[in-house]
């Protein structure tokens, strides 16, 4: 009978609804008491080369958003030598690489021993897609706060570079994702991006302002230097015209380069950007920043997402 109520929910949910439920109703019916510890697992998923860094985090969110509600689950995080950022020589777990802690403890006074729950591909997917589509950034926000801590060396680095190049200025931060980027998102021209950029310095009038651009696509920064020469700036992150986190072979590198841009993009008051994972985590992190979309997930991704849930701003269509 406690079966057939938890299916008859899944049933009548909302999106993020169900992939809870899902992934609580696939254990057995027993564990999902109070009184039962359960831990889950997550590592990279096999899919896509193992998905990129900011998809991995979002699954991760997902899955903190469930401990932050469930007292009996405890979660680790254990990448191994999966997916696109493993590199022996830092270790045998990515995620150590950039971020801690690893291991959430559950909230029980128990001595049992916790049911250890493996996540599937689909599972994953669905509770990263979950994230990125309907969190509020506001909750996103307070998620990372609480559980989520970057590496003081690559905070170093962030604080390194704000300090020398955005401190006290308006930034405005681009993020121009290119390459393999059309598979998922609407068609963007660049002119698209000149247009936008123009219009919001307009609007700031005569302020000492700063562009930091992040971008995988060597020409934008070719083109935004010849426009902005004494405005523009950017890391020296690795940048080709194929998808650097799949084509790169430093694998630590490609991620803490990533992050870093993530992390100053952030920095922004204001955010120009092209639909993606790194785009939407940098939103996360400063829910007061500005956001001009440029683009949107393909229809057919677009229509999926929107039929299973209200869609926050950084995937809804004006």
């Amino acid at each position: 009978m406690r079966a057939l109520r938890l299916h008859t929910r899944l049933q009548k949910s909302s999106f993020l609804s169900k992939v809870l439920l899902t992934l609580l109703f696939a254990t057995s019916i027993s564990s999902l008491h109070a009184k039962y510890p359960r831990e889950i697992l997550i590592d990279s998923p096999s899919y896509v080369g193992g998905g990129g860094l900011f998809h991995n985090f979002c699954i991760v969110l997902g899955y903190l958003d469930i401990y932050e509600r469930y007292p009996n689950i405890s979660i680790t995080i254990d990448m191994r030598d999966q997916g696109l950022y493993y590199e022996p020589s830092n270790g045998p777990n990515w995620w150590s690489y950039y971020f801690e802690p690893l291991h959430y403890p559950n909230r029980l006074n128990s001595v049992k021993r916790p049911i250890l729950k493996r996540i599937g591909n689909h599972e994953k997917g669905s509770i990263g897609n979950a994230a990125h589509y309907y969190f509020s950034r506001k909750y996103a926000k307070s998620l990372i706060d609480k559980y989520i801590r970057v590496k003081q060396d690559i905070l170093d680095e962030i604080d390194t570079f704000y300090d020398k190049h955005l401190k006290d200025k308006v930034v405005i931060g681009i993020h121009y994702r290119g390459t393999d980027k059309h598979l998922e998102a609407s068609h963007l021209d660049y002119d698209m991006l000149t247009k936008a950029l123009t219009k919001e310095l307009r609007a700031l009038g005569d302020v000492d302002y700063v562009i930091f651009l992040a971008t995988d696509e060597p020409s934008v920064v070719e083109r935004l230097s010849a426009s902005y020469p004494d405005r523009l700036v950017y890391t020296d992150a690795e940048r080709m015209q194929e998808p650097v986190h799949y084509a790169s072979n430093k694998c630590y590198q490609k991620g803490r380069e990533a992050l870093v841009d993530m992390l100053l993009l952030a920095k922004s008051n204001i955010i120009i950007r092209t639909n993606s994972n790194l785009g939407a985590v940098s939103c996360f992190y400063n829910p007061k920043m500005k956001i001009v979309n440029l683009n949107y997930m393909n229809d057919r991704l677009y229509n999926g997402a929107k039929k299973n849930g209200k869609l926050n701003e950084l995937n809804k269509k004006p």
